[in-house]
């Protein structure tokens, strides 16, 4: 798959993510150290999960931190039902975030998972 690039900009406060538990649950590895639950700003994450594909080209999807406002990544490496590599947005402060997956839901909507684990920004 084809490297996608976006805009690492804050997403557009229409955009509801959720800070509740999600439905399903995400495992989170660095790509660069393996560490689980915690990466450096530009790196590469690995997500494992099922059901995680998406469309990158499409702004309301993909890899969403959350720290009371959400944060998009804005490049994907991978993107398939069961893995997604993404990269952590520049600019992002170093804390605690809630790691959350969008996806297309069907008929206009959209499904979200989540890590069950806080993510670390380093």
């Amino acid at each position: 798959m084809a490297r996608t690039t976006g805009r690492n900009t804050r997403t557009d406060r229409r955009i509801s993510l959720s800070a509740s538990t999600p439905s399903a649950s995400l495992a989170v590895r660095s790509v660069r150290t393996d560490a689980e639950n915690r990466a450096g700003v530009g790196d590469y994450i690995r997500i494992l999960g099922r059901d995680l594909h998406f469309e990158p080209e499409d702004a309301r999807c993909g890899v969403f931190f959350v720290d009371g406002s959400a944060a998009r990544s804005p490049e994907y490496e991978v993107v398939t039902n069961e893995v997604v590599v993404a990269r952590v947005p520049a600019g992002l402060s170093a804390g605690p975030y809630l790691l959350r997956l969008r996806r297309s839901g069907g008929e206009g909507g959209y499904h979200e998972l989540g890590a069950s684990s806080v993510f670390i920004v380093e």
